[in-house]
Formats: C-alpha cells, sequence, structure tokens
C-alpha cells in the first residue's frame, strides 16, 4: 500500500536545485572474504536471500537514523520476472526501479520480519513491467513528486570467476549513476564491496559517515550470531555500536519526517 506514505526521508529532495555530478560525492567499504562468507551462512540459516539480508539490514539502519517505523526505498529489479512467453530469449535490459515499504516494530523477531521482507518481494515480481513514473501517478497526494530518497541496487552479477562451458570472463567493467539523494550499491562478490552515492545539497558527509559506519557495525553482528530466532529487531539495533556522534535531526511536524540540517 502506497496511497498513505508519508514524505521522503530527506525533506529537500523535491526542492532541491538541477540535479548536477558536481553535487555528488561517494563513499565505499569493504567486507572482507570471511565476513561475507559468514553473511551468506546467515541468510541461509535464516531462509532469505543474501538480497533481502543486506537489504533489511540497510532498511533497519535507516530507521534507526531518522527514528521512524515506516520506511520506503526504491529496489532496482531486472524486469525478467514477468510471465512473457520468450522473454528468455528477449536481449536487452528491462530493469526497472520499483519502490517497498515495511513497517518495523523494534519489538519484532528479526527472523519473521526478514521473511515477510522477502514475501513482499516475491509479491513485488508480478509489478516489474510497471515504470516508477506509472507507481507515482498511482499514489494521489497533492505536491508529491517522489516516492522514495533512497535507491538500494544489489548486483547479481558476479563479475569473477565466471564461465560456460568454453567461455570465460576474463575482465568486466561498467559505469553506474544515480540521481537520487543517497543510493548503495552492493557487489556479492568473494569479498562484497558496497558504495555509497549521496547527493551533497541534501545529506552532509557526517551523515552518511553515520549511516556507513551504522550498517557495517550491523553486518559484523548479523555475521557473528549463528541464529536470531530469539532477537528481536531491537536487540540487532542495539547491538550494532556506532562511536560517531549521531547528527542531530530536527523532525518537521507538518510533513511527518527528518532532516539532516542541524537544529539552530
Amino acid at each position: 500500500m502506497l496511497s498513505d506514505l508519508s514524505s521522503p526521508l530527506f525533506s529537500d529532495y523535491e526542492n532541491r536545485n538541477a540535479k548536477s555530478e558536481n553535487t555528488f560525492s561517494e563513499t565505499s567499504l569493504e567486507i572482507s572474504a570471511s565476513e561475507s562468507k559468514l553473511l551468506l551462512q546467515s541468510a541461509r540459516n535464516t531462509r532469505v536471500t543474501l538480497n533481502t539480508l543486506m537489504e533489511g539490514i540497510w532498511m533497519l539502519t535507516l530507521s534507526d537514523y531518522f527514528e521512524q517505523n515506516d520506511i520506503t526505498i526504491g529496489l532496482t529489479v531486472s524486469g525478467r520476472s514477468v510471465d512473457f512467453d520468450g522473454i528468455d530469449r528477449v536481449t536487452g535490459l528491462f530493469m526497472s526501479v520499483l519502490p517497498i515499504r515495511m513497517q518495523i516494530e523494534k519489538d519484532e523477531n528479526t527472523v519473521t520480519w526478514l521473511k515477510k521482507l522477502q514475501q513482499t518481494h516475491s509479491h513485488m515480481r508480478q509489478f516489474e513491467f510497471i515504470d516508477i513514473e506509472g507507481i507515482r501517478g498511482w499514489v494521489h497526494k497533492p505536491g508529491r513528486k517522489e516516492i522514495f530518497d533512497s535507491l538500494f541496487v544489489f548486483g547479481n552479477f558476479m563479475n569473477e570467476n565466471v564461465s560456460i562451458g568454453n567461455l570465460e570472463l576474463e575482465e568486466y567493467s561498467g559505469e553506474f549513476s544515480s540521481t537520487y539523494p543517497l543510493t548503495v550499491r552492493v557487489n556479492p562478490a568473494t569479498s562484497m564491496g558496497i558504495n555509497f552515492r549521496y547527493d551533497k545539497q541534501i545529506i552532509e558527509e557526517k551523515g552518511v559517515q553515520w549511516l556507513k559506519v551504522k550498517f557495517e557495525s550491523m553486518l559484523k553482528l548479523f555475521s557473528t550470531i549463528e541464529s536470531f530466532e530469539s532477537n528481536t529487531i531491537t536487540d540487532l539495533i542495539s547491538g550494532s555500536k556506532v562511536t560517531l556522534p549521531r547528527p542531530q535531526l530536527v523532525l518537521k511536524e507538518e510533513t511527518n519526517y527528518s532532516t539532516l540540517y542541524q537544529a539552530p
């Protein structure tokens, strides 16, 4: 359900100046091979995909930072899950972006919540043929232009040790760009790489650094706990420590979202 969405998390998103590459910056972190392996095993133990696990941890990170229990982000989808006869023989990109919304109750069991997230993914597949402009048209709210402002990209294409029969991929390179205020891109290699691309007009560097450290701390926690059957979301959020000071947020009651600007 999207009809009762609150405004995007970043208050100045819809009012920012013209989008320009000069306003974007990037930072990244690398997860060790051993920790990456443990995260994959954690996903298997929970019976969700690695994509769902990483995405869920990111949504919990945003929830903690903005102190919001209703989180909507954008996801890239292949567009090839649609029931279209012969789609496996068609070349080219069908990629699109869809919103995913989750309620986060802090006393809910973590495994239960992650499975709900995966079920929501399955439900989304029937809408992969619809572009984001079409979905915006469904959200009837005066003055609303955007549904979400954080994009999550999970790269399912493994660019290492790829071979089919006598064919072997020796080298691969590509460019990535996004105009959303904050984009998180996960490369699920042997040592996972995570890239954060953000618009400096919207979010300050110290805010991104806090999100990055919190995300990394939660990943470490997920990789060290063998089972989450008895853990609530609160257990995991409070158990992942961040030594950086949390940027002070100002709650704007009229629009029901937080900003990243310092309080006066």
